[in-house]
């Protein structure tokens, strides 16, 4: 076992993390009918950031409204946007946590709505959603790229210093990436060389923009037939590497397999320990890692059996903000742990934006919300809300 402490400093892009610890990206909902980020997505952010992490990451923003994830989804496509990031990003900083910026294109995962059209490498419906996609053109993918390119540069005006990509969990990047999801027969279809360089020319045009590092976020097995498996993520993550990108971060599953995004307790903590540590043995940038990872003692596990250098945390943060913090004062016992109610799910669920019901300010957030739209209380169980 190796000695890495999870309270010592790392060098992630252009940022100097206080620790290993952070808050793993969430698409959380929580914008205003304008598409811009509400109070809400400000307390959220702030309250992670002062939760004793590392590292807090601004997940799910989309460069485009044809690639966002849902309706609710924040879209980094002007500037005012922008500016309203800025103060998330300032927020962050107060409390002296490193924001990281997930943006993305969701392809054929985008459920965007009756009519709208969505768009992936090769027309293939997500068997969750069941809507046929538009096969991109050659200038449509450039116009992503460029897209992707003017997000980084409205994230770089909003004081952010690292861009991560999502090419994780079957949104467009990684439809690019998998043979289950590129059936194409041009450059960026077939051979691992030509389903990679969709990612290459990404991962080129964020770093152009100057004072931006970059991350990408993958599956390291995507548990379906004909998709990414373990196999396939040390050439995978030695691409990333070699095309210049800061750091590379494990997670698992797509839609198809969707208990493999959010992995269920059954799986044991720490579960995808065995992807971080294949991704470490070849690589020369640093590895961040989740999936299932419920107390600090999981973290340092992580860490000394070299699966990682930095370890995210969802649903148990979700649960409890302050598990580190309790974790550090010895109190374990006091930790609020997840319950997999899977409420967090929002989306799926029916309810407007992110939420726990072991977390006081998020379901007060929930309850403030349906108040608000009036009819959408109906699409929740009485009993979960608390009075």
């Amino acid at each position: 076992m190796r000695q890495v402490e999870a309270f010592s400093c790392l060098q992630l892009g252009e940022e100097l993390t206080r620790n290993r610890l952070g808050l793993a990206p969430m698409n959380t909902g929580l914008v205003n009918q304008s598409g811009y980020p509400n109070q809400g997505f400000e307390t959220f952010h702030e309250l992670y950031a002062s939760a004793d992490l590392g590292v807090v990451f601004i997940g799910g923003v989309a460069v485009s409204t044809t690639g966002a994830a849902s309706a609710r989804s924040f879209v980094l496509d002007n500037l005012d946007k922008a500016l309203a990031l800025g103060k998330t990003v300032s927020l962050i900083r107060k409390h002296n946590a490193v924001p990281v910026l997930q943006l993305m294109h969701a392809g054929r995962q985008a459920d965007l709505g009756i009519g709208r059209t969505i768009f992936a490498p090769s027309p293939i419906p997500c068997p969750v959603l069941g809507v046929m996609p538009a096969e991109l053109s050659v200038g449509e993918i450039d116009g992503i790229v460029g897209e992707f390119a003017k997000a980084a540069e409205y994230a770089c005006s909003a004081d952010i210093r690292v861009v991560e990509l999502h090419a994780a969990h079957g949104y467009l990047i990684a439809e690019f990436l998998s043979p289950y999801t590129n059936k194409r027969s041009d450059d960026y279809g077939g051979s691992f060389k030509g389903r990679f360089r969709f990612l290459s020319e990404l991962i080129s045009a964020v770093r152009s923009v100057r004072g931006i590092g970059v991350g990408v976020r993958i599956s390291g097995d995507e548990f379906v037939e004909e998709g990414i498996q373990l196999k396939d993520l040390p050439p995978l993550v030695k691409a990333i590497q070699g095309s210049g990108a800061d750091y590379v971060s494990v997670s698992a599953g797509v839609y198809d397999i969707n208990d493999r995004i959010m992995p269920g307790r059954h799986l044991g903590d720490g579960v995808y320990s065995h992807l971080g540590r294949a991704a470490k043995e070849v690589a020369k940038i640093p590895v961040l890692l989740s999936g299932n990872v419920g107390s600090l003692h999981t973290v340092r596990r992580l860490l000394g059996d070299d699966c990682a250098d930095l370890v995210l945390m969802g649903r148990a943060l979700l649960s409890d903000p302050w598990l580190v913090r309790k974790s550090l004062g010895g109190n374990d016992k006091a930790v609020q742990a997840c319950t997999m109610c899977r409420i967090c799910k929002y989306h799926s669920r029916g309810l407007p934006h992110i939420s726990c019901p072991h977390n006081e300010l998020l379901w007060h957030m929930l309850r403030a919300t349906v108040r608000e739209a009036g009819g959408v209380a109906g699409l929740i169980k009485p009993k979960l809300l608390p009075k």
